[in-house]
């Protein structure tokens, strides 16, 4: 009662919103000290020696070692051509977590690249061909990026881009510096993405996301890709 009066239907909608709100940016707050905490262990130097271990063994005890749970469907590995069993073989002291499974990984395969990817609850390593198949959708504000630059009076003049072409131009650099294969426009199977009024809407995996805006591990190129959360 409001004044001696029943609640409005908007009255007693408006802070159920308010609550859910909060509730989202908590959730989210306390995912990404989640996911910093996993990094930190990822940075930290562990001392491991694997002499021709199956890879599904040694990556166990890596995730123990590391303090990283790590979730591997091995029935999809083998349907991606990739033996549970290949030997692997690592030994180093005190050497970051993160290096050791990068090693661990270029080892799996002579075919395959993998990807593994860090989560709240742990990380994830799959081959590169599944995690292509595994696409979200995301929107960035990209406006910044398009704002165009002032002319003087004394400079030389020439006709500059419209919006629409400065949107076509940055699309296709992302394209060609992320990820080059995975986009249809060059020929791949899943991922696209536009830029339509100052926003870069993409439908691609997470790792492809993770270049243009989070942390990402990279494996089958020996490299690691980073990014804000």
């Amino acid at each position: 009662m409001v004044n001696g009066q029943a609640q409005s239907p908007y009255e007693r909608i408006n802070p159920l919103r308010r609550e859910r709100s909060q509730a989202a940016v908590d959730d989210e707050a306390a995912a990404l000290a989640a996911t910093r905490a996993l990094e930190w262990r990822l940075d930290r130097p562990i001392s491991v020696a694997f002499e021709a271990l199956g890879a599904r063994a040694a990556l166990g005890r890596w995730a123990a070692r590391a303090g990283v749970p790590l979730v591997i469907d091995w029935t999809a590995m083998e349907a991606d051509g990739v033996d549970p069993g290949v030997a692997v073989t690592f030994a180093g002291q005190e050497v970051a977590a993160q290096t050791v499974l990068l090693n661990l990984m270029d080892q799996l395969s002579q075919e395959q690249r993998f990807i593994a990817e860090v989560r709240p609850w742990g990380g994830t390593l799959m081959t590169r061909d599944r995690a292509n198949r595994d696409v979200v959708a995301q929107v960035y504000d990209v406006r910044d990026l398009l704002v165009e630059v002032p002319r003087f009076m004394n400079a030389p003049s020439a006709p500059g881009l419209t919006r629409a072409e400065r949107e076509e131009q940055l699309a296709q650099m992302i394209r060609a510096v992320i990820e080059p294969d995975v986009w249809q426009a060059n020929g791949g199977a899943f991922s696209r993405l536009r830029i339509r009024n100052g926003l870069l809407i993409v439908r691609a995996p997470r790792y492809v996301h993770r270049q243009i805006g989070w942390p990402v591990f990279r494996g089958g190129d020996g490299s690691r890709g980073s990014g804000n959360s």
